[in-house]
């Protein structure tokens, strides 16, 4: 028998059993009490009201629950390596105010990308060696009076687009300029 109390009337709700109480979902659980408060507790209103809050979805998303793709991330990353290569080719001493405010933005774009863990790198300057798979090489330039900042062998002369990391995998493969020195 579910209920220890004999029952009055068909229509007469039935006070829950505790084994019953505990197969309820917590928010439907109701605090034990005279019957009185437990009827005033199950009033078909407050009933309802719980079942239109599971219905409905959350009315704020989780901070967690925001997601970025690779694709965002990977132009998030070229746009603000952008900028960081604008605001280094600008001369502080003429607009002092809007240097400090675009330094500023890329610091700050810099550290959502780490919030992402995202990171880009650009390898201008750096030894270019055959067969290294995070750059697509795009030209390769005759060598120039541009000095070589590497003592022997190829270089990237210009990065197109800086190789793009997330969690230090690549998500996007860096477009470089190369130039091949001569053996001496």
């Amino acid at each position: 028998m579910p209920h220890s109390q004999a029952p009055t009337s068909a229509d007469a709700p039935q006070p829950l059993t505790p084994a019953e109480l505990l197969q309820l979902p917590v928010a439907w659980r109701l605090s034990t009490g005279t019957e009185h408060e437990y009827r005033v507790a199950c009033d078909i209103r407050q009933v309802n009201l719980l079942l239109s809050a599971i219905d409905k979805p959350p009315t704020q998303p989780d901070d967690n629950a925001l997601r970025l793709s690779n694709s965002d991330l990977v132009e998030l990353a070229i746009q603000t390596w952008r900028l960081e290569k604008r605001v280094q080719s600008m001369d502080p001493t003429v607009d002092a105010r809007a240097f400090k405010q675009f330094t500023d933005s890329v610091r700050r774009f810099t550290k959502l990308l780490e919030r992402f863990s995202t990171a880009y790198e650009d390898v201008t300057n750096k030894p270019f060696t055959s067969g290294w798979q995070e750059v697509e090489v795009v030209n390769w330039d005759e060598p120039d009076a541009t000095p070589a900042p590497v003592a022997a062998g190829p270089w990237v002369k210009q990065t197109i687009s800086p190789i793009v990391r997330r969690q230090g995998i690549v998500i996007k493969t860096g477009q470089v300029i190369c130039v091949d020195m001569p053996d001496l």
